[in-house]
C-alpha cells in the first residue's frame, strides 16, 4: 500500500529531523561545535574528554527517535596541528570499524582511536556503555592515584618493544 509507505516514509523523515534538532544541543552540551548534522550523519569538533559522552548521548537521543535503530560513530583524536581532511579520512575509517562491530553486536558501537603526531595510532572497538565504563574506569584510577599518568604510555613503550622482539625472533628462526 503505496500511501501507507508515504506516511511511513515522512514519519522517519519527521524523526530524522527532529534527531538533528537534539543532536545540535548535545553538541553544544558537550562543549563542542556541529559541523554538520544530516539525517543519521554527524560530524563535530568536540574536547577529546566529552567526546565518547556526546557520542554516546546522540546514541540515545537517536534510539529515541528512530526505534530499532542505534548510531555507530567513530572518533578521531587527533593533534590540534593535524590536517582536517586527514583527520576526517580517519575518523572515517574509525567509523566503518565502529559499524563492523555494532553488527556483531547488534547495536551502536564506537570506535576510538588516537594519533599521535609522532606517530602512532592506538584504537578501542566496542559498544558506547563499554567504551564510556572502560574510560570512566581508567580515569578514576589515575585520578584515585592506583596508577600513573604515565602508565599507558609506558605500557605501550612495552608492548611496542615486546612485538619488535616478536618480530626479530621470528626473522632470526
Amino acid at each position: 500500500d503505496s500511501h501507507r509507505s508515504d506516511a511511513e516514509s515522512r514519519e522517519f523523515t519527521r524523526r530524522l529531523a527532529a534527531f538533528a534538532g537534539h543532536a545540535n544541543r548535545v553538541i553544544k552540551d558537550h562543549e563542542g561545535w556541529p559541523i554538520y548534522v544530516g539525517g543519521d550523519d554527524v560530524l563535530a569538533l568536540l574536547p577529546a574528554d566529552r567526546a565518547v559522552a556526546c557520542g554516546a548521548e546522540l546514541d540515545k537521543c537517536f534510539r529515541e527517535q528512530v526505534p530499532k535503530a542505534s548510531l555507530s560513530g567513530g572518533i578521531a583524536v587527533v593533534h590540534h596541528l593535524e590536517f582536517l581532511g586527514s583527520s576526517l579520512d580517519y575518523a572515517r575509517a574509525l567509523e566503518a570499524k565502529a559499524k563492523v562491530e555494532g553488527k556483531k553486536k547488534s547495536g551502536g558501537a564506537i570506535c576510538l582511536g588516537i594519533s599521535k603526531r609522532s606517530g602512532g595510532e592506538v584504537e578501542i572497538v566496542g559498544t558506547w556503555a563499554e567504551a564510556q565504563a572502560r574510560l570512566a574506569e581508567a580515569h578514576e584510577l589515575v585520578r584515585d592515584d592506583e596508577i600513573s599518568h604515565g602508565l599507558p604510555y609506558e605500557l605501550r613503550r612495552l608492548c611496542d618493544e615486546v612485538s619488535q622482539d616478536s618480530d626479530q625472533l621470528l626473522v632470526e628462526e
